[in-house]
């Protein structure tokens, strides 16, 4: 088996700590040189039975999961994806319902210690990219901190990306999103 490729980061963990609620939302933090994202498995496997559910529209939820930052860095761990359960789907668009936001409000107060890290949605056939809806949603419900973060899924390409906020831009970095079977399991 080869060498876990978050041992460099796992070894900083030491320095690293999780932010209080409002030291991510400080001025101080909104500059950063480097989000990394960790998918637990389980996010991962539930990402994957969601998005392959309906391939002829888009569909989406919330990221869910802990925020750790060192220095201008943060490292996001996505432990969960939650499916918006009463969304309006078309083929190319998704949108989330107040009864959506209520029940996954709910879900995500059922996981003690995590919290809101982004949201994710597919685009069937379309590519990765983020659409003007795309950001104003993200903008409008998710604020402009770098940590949270944008997953855009192409079930029918076996393509994903995620975006961030830097500088007031949104950023896609190719070496972003990390997977690993071996950090953060219970």
């Amino acid at each position: 088996m080869s060498e876990d490729p978050l041992l460099p980061i796992i070894d900083v963990l030491g320095h690293w700590r999780r932010p209080l609620r409002t030291d991510l939302c400080g001025e101080a933090f909104r500059s950063v040189s480097r989000v990394a994202c960790v998918f637990k498995p389980a996010a991962i496997k539930e990402l994957n039975d969601h998005c392959s559910t309906r391939t002829d529209v888009e569909l989406g939820g919330l990221l869910v999961g802990e925020v750790f930052c060192y220095r201008d860095s943060y490292l996001v761990r996505i432990t969960d994806a939650l499916p918006a359960r009463q969304s309006v789907c078309s083929r190319y668009s998704i949108t989330f319902t107040a009864a959506d936001w209520i029940d996954l409000a709910k879900r995500r107060e059922a996981l003690p210690g995590r919290m809101t890290v982004g949201w994710y949605h597919t685009h069937p056939g379309m590519g990765v990219f983020l659409s003007s809806n795309d950001q104003f949603l993200h903008k409008s419900y998710f604020g402009d901190q770098p940590w949270y973060l944008a997953l855009v899924i192409d079930p029918l390409a076996s393509e994903q990306g995620v975006f961030c906020m830097r500088d007031g831009e949104f950023v896609r970095d190719p070496d972003l999103v990390m997977y690993s079977a071996s950090f953060g399991e219970e």
